[in-house]
């Protein structure tokens, strides 16, 4: 009887993954840090660096405040109204997100303390306005800081210009909110001398038309207007 030989099939081998799916695989399963974690009602992070990555609605439109990790804001009026941003030195700064507003513990470092023994804290909140317009409020409180320490704020760069999609993530560029000099001109302040409140004009010559901003403060809250240049040399 002859002998008969088999050839057996050899399986073939299937790539569930083209090199560069594997590594974005890998991407995606790597280790990263948590920026955001849960607390009671809403989201925490410490020394975050996100920029105007949560937003603030008053009324069902577009209108919006737009908050940082930092106290630094975007004012969609709607069109570009304009950037806050308040400056202090400081060693942590918690910023707590809810939806109805953004919330900043702020540690001071230790040679602004009146106690000692104590920290030093800022604590701001932010608000979107609801009526009579669109705007945003904030509520600042300091405790334990010794006199002579200032917080500053800076309001600016109001255009009125649009943006391609209200200044959506991910659509328009993530420094449309940004402050500049170039979008400081025709920002014409008028500060009123009875009190700490102000009247900005802004967007003249522009698509959408001239439009005004009114701003007020505590009474001892001192308004100054500052000049700075912009690309084209211009102040």
């Amino acid at each position: 009887m002859s002998a008969q030989t088999a050839t057996q099939k050899q399986p073939q081998t299937q790539q569930l993954f083209t090199a560069n799916e594997v590594k974005s695989v890998r991407q995606l399963l790597a280790p990263r840090q948590l920026q955001y974690w849960p607390e009671e009602d809403g989201i925490v992070c410490v020394n975050g660096k996100n920029r105007f990555t949560r937003a603030l609605y008053g009324r069902c439109e577009a209108a919006r405040l737009e908050t940082c990790d930092v106290p630094e804001f975007g004012l969609y009026m709607p069109n570009m109204g304009g950037n806050v941003r308040f400056d202090i030195d400081y060693t942590e700064v918690r910023a707590t997100y809810d939806g109805a507003s953004r919330d900043y513990r702020i540690v001071l470092p230790s040679q602004s303390r009146l106690d000692p023994k104590q920290e030093a804290i800022v604590s701001i909140s932010a608000y979107a306005l609801q009526i009579p317009s669109a705007g945003a409020i904030w509520q600042i409180e300091g405790r334990n800081v010794r006199p002579g320490v200032n917080l500053h704020m800076r309001y600016g760069a109001a255009t009125n210009g649009s943006f391609s999609r209200n200044g959506d993530m991910g659509v328009d560029k993530p420094d449309c909110f940004d402050f500049t000099f170039d979008k400081c001109k025709g920002n014409d302040y008028t500060l009123d001398p009875r009190g700490a409140s102000f009247t900005l004009s802004y967007g003249k010559g522009s698509k959408r038309g001239e439009r005004t901003v009114f701003g007020q403060a505590s009474p001892h809250i001192q308004f100054v207007v500052a000049e700075g240049k912009a690309d084209d040399g211009t102040s």
